[in-house]
Order: structure tokens, then sequence, then C-alpha cells
């Protein structure tokens, strides 16, 4: 099982602590399942994106008043190459969590 979470899972600033609980919460819920289902032999692993090119990410980058560039987010598929990774890992090792951050920051 593969939770797709967020940097807020593990951060929280002004203005976000609604969003950053429900990650916080989604990373929890994921380590207590990895627990429960090690001993079944089910993998768990929480990957947490950073900004990644979207819909969402274009409104608060609006309301900031900046200018959207894309070479400050990842793409889409830097997120599905990032769980690639995680699913294609043998069997006999986990990735329990993944942080993948766009390399460029303002």
């Amino acid at each position: 099982m593969v939770a797709i979470n967020s940097g807020s899972g593990f951060n929280s600033g002004p203005g976000g602590g609604v969003y950053a609980a429900s990650k916080f919460a989604l990373r929890a819920f994921a380590d207590a399942l990895r627990e429960e289902e090690r001993p079944n032999g089910v993998r768990v692993s929480s990957v947490h994106p950073g900004r990644t090119d979207s819909d969402m990410q274009r409104t608060l980058t609006a309301k900031l008043g900046e200018e959207y560039d894309t070479a400050y987010f990842l793409a889409p598929e830097d997120v599905a190459a990032a769980v690639r990774l995680v699913v294609d890992l043998p069997e006999r090792g986990t990735v329990e969590t993944l942080s993948v951050r766009p390399t460029r920051r303002r």
C-alpha cells in the first residue's frame, strides 16, 4: 500500500494547520497500518512529495502574488516515478517513508 501524502505531513506553517493535520493523520495511519500488517508481509509506504505542478499550486502561487514557474515544482510524473521506485523494491525491503522535493526553491 502506498499512501500519497505531502511535505505538510512533516511540517506545518501559518494558515496551513488544517491541511497539515490531515497529512499528519495520514502519516500516522500509514505508520500504524505498516506495523499491523508487517507480520503478513504487507508493505506500507508513505510518499511525501513537495510542491507539484497542479491546480492547487497554481491557486496558492496566485494568492501569494507570485509568478507561476514550473521550474520550482515537481511534475506529476516525478511523483509517479517515486511511487514506482517504492513499488519496484524487492519484497524483502520496504521504503517506509520517502520525501521528494523540487530541486529548485524560491
